[in-house]
């Protein structure tokens, strides 16, 4: 398991790849989609929708499922503010647990 704090998730380099975003919906009758939104916080109309790349590594993945199985897709798009509010809520939870520690280590 790699955390979010290593340097080599840190290192990444992120670069627009300019692939078109799709919605998961009716993609695959193995890949199904929460339209409830009963466990996230996204208010996008944008959280079913992924990358064509993502989809179709999806799709492949749900060719390879055991009958009777299926995916359930609960988001898969959340939005820069979003992640940047989900990590800050984190990070202030961390230093409410451990108060003892600096911003350095918790983050």
């Amino acid at each position: 398991m790699i955390l979010l704090n290593d340097e080599r998730v840190a290192n990444v380099t992120c670069i627009d790849n300019k692939e078109e975003m799709l919605s998961l919906r009716e993609i695959h009758k193995d890949v199904l989609i929460d339209e409830s939104r009963s466990q996230i916080s996204s208010k996008s109309d944008l959280f079913c929708y992924a990358r064509e790349g993502v989809i179709n590594i999806l799709k492949k993945a749900a060719d390879s499922l055991p009958r009777g199985y299926q995916f359930l897709v609960k988001e898969a798009y959340r939005p820069l503010s979003r992640q940047k509010k989900s990590f800050t809520e984190a990070f202030e939870s961390y230093k409410s647990e451990y108060p003892f520690k600096d911003d350095d280590e918790i983050y």
